[in-house]
């Protein structure tokens, strides 16, 4: 059996992170473009002109995932910055950036970045997964006092991967992970529809 970390399952996990720019580091926050699987971020300008960019996450630890990133200028179109507003409210920084996955890390562990950096095969029943979680509130505030403790009032989930779904509460981004991997589509509806049952 592998033990190893699924570190395609940590890059899902998190939207927040520091980057280090030729080793200054900065603190960020991106979403994750699911045509592609390319991370988008707002970043300072002074920033996107390093040569070096790696990317830890959830923070500046040896503990977290390392990710070694070419990153390039970008306009994001529209619904890639409402998908950024969506998760994280509005953008402080006024340039945007995207960004390719050349390798990864995790102690020990090395993957190169195809591995990590994959089209989102739930992308195009996404919405219809999110108006079903959307369309319970109260059970997705039990959810998550359940799952992340404390109180969760007016939870909104705005977004659903293979692994887990992301929800904006007041009080931030929470990660809801599902017992397994989603095969397709029709397989991440019976495990939302079954998280929400568990919290009726």
């Amino acid at each position: 059996m592998d033990d190893r970390p699924d570190l395609l399952r940590l890059l899902r996990r998190d939207r927040v992170g520091v980057l280090t720019c030729d080793g200054t580091p900065w603190d960020i926050r991106f979403v994750v473009d699911g045509a592609d699987g390319s991370i988008v971020m707002p970043l300072d300008k002074r920033a996107r002109d390093a040569e070096e960019f790696v990317l830890w996450t959830p923070d500046e630890s040896l503990a977290s995932l390392q990710m070694l990133l070419s990153l390039t200028p970008a306009d994001p179109p529209d619904a890639m910055i409402d998908r950024y507003a969506a998760h994280h409210g509005r953008p402080t920084a006024s340039a945007w950036a995207r960004a390719s996955v050349e390798s990864a890390r995790l102690g020990g562990q090395v993957a190169d970045g195809a591995d990590l950096q994959q089209p989102d095969p739930l992308r195009h029943a996404e919405a219809a997964l999110l108006r079903t979680l959307n369309a319970a509130p109260a059970r997705l505030e039990r959810l998550l006092r359940a799952r992340a403790g404390g109180d969760a009032p007016e939870p909104v989930a705005v977004a659903v991967d293979p692994d887990g779904i992301h929800v904006r509460a007041r009080f931030g981004l929470v990660r809801l992970e599902f017992p397994r991997r989603a095969a397709d589509p029709d397989d991440a509806r019976r495990l939302v529809e079954a998280m929400l049952a568990s919290s009726a």
